[in-house]
């Protein structure tokens, strides 16, 4: 297993190999290692930004990488013509995930990436921040949209039970749960990274979701399942609405999953 060390070694050497490249104007940290690492286990993800010609950075980046050190195994991406993405798996385990993108496309997707002090590294901050600002999604209407479609498979789960195949209700019902997870953890101010912040979730609300992976899979266990999912959605809802919660009356009634 590599070590914190190994990891800044890899992280000093390819902030000094891009202040050495010609049409490199910053660095961005993404992932946990803009915020300090989550843990041992953390890898490196890192994202340079050009302006030049990304096929030939991003060639020039991997033999300097190469150069310092032996790579296991390599594996390149391409998003786009212009924008290379590698994943490079050194001793150790230690992994680096290294995207090369043009500077005009660069955007961010998560509040804490930050730039390395290369040359233009404030001023593509400062890019960061007014792209995320203005992409941040709107909690309510995030709420309203789901209203719309998630019936679709509260009803595929049921008619997935009631002809006797629960794997297919499952599946139905993961979608479900990964809309109120994102409702719950939007519900918390945080509208980047949603699905590594379940931590942040109330433990009532972590507890009541639990609880829709508990049980059998069959035809009886799965209708507990969702009737346990329909009412935290609809707790969900009703909050963000300031209305009364489904119970029992309402259209989510538990007489609805009778199969």
């Amino acid at each position: 297993m590599y070590t914190e060390r190994d990891r800044q070694q890899l992280r000093d050497t390819l902030r000094r190999v891009a202040e050495r490249a010609e049409g490199i104007q910053g660095m961005v940290l993404v992932g946990s290692g803009a915020s300090g690492f989550r843990d041992r286990y953390s890898d490196l993800d890192v994202v340079v930004v050009e302006s030049a010609c990304v096929p030939a950075v991003h060639e020039s980046l991997i033999f300097a990488i190469e150069a310092d050190r032996p790579v296991l195994k390599h594996k390149v991406y391409r998003h786009e013509s212009d924008i290379f993405v590698s994943c490079l798996l050194f001793a150790g385990h230690l992994e680096l995930d290294l995207g090369v993108w043009p500077a005009e496309k660069l955007r961010a997707t998560k509040a804490h990436w930050g730039g390395c002090s290369i040359r233009r590294a404030p001023t593509i901050d400062g890019q960061l921040k007014r792209i995320l600002r203005g992409s941040a999604s709107n909690f309510e209407e995030t709420a309203r949209e789901s209203t719309t479609y998630m019936w679709q498979f509260i009803r595929g789960a049921l008619a997935a039970t009631a002809r006797g195949n629960p794997i297919q209700a499952f599946k139905q019902m993961e979608y479900w749960r990964d809309k109120v997870s994102e409702l719950a953890v939007q519900r918390q101010g945080i509208h980047h990274d949603v699905a590594k912040e379940l931590a942040r979730v109330p433990s009532d609300v972590v507890e009541r979701l639990r609880a829709t992976y508990e049980g059998t899979m069959d035809v009886p266990g799965s209708p507990v399942r969702m009737k346990a999912l329909v009412e935290l959605y609809c707790d969900l809802i009703a909050e963000i609405r300031d209305a009364t919660p489904c119970r029992p009356s309402d259209p989510c009634s538990s007489t609805r999953f009778k199969i």
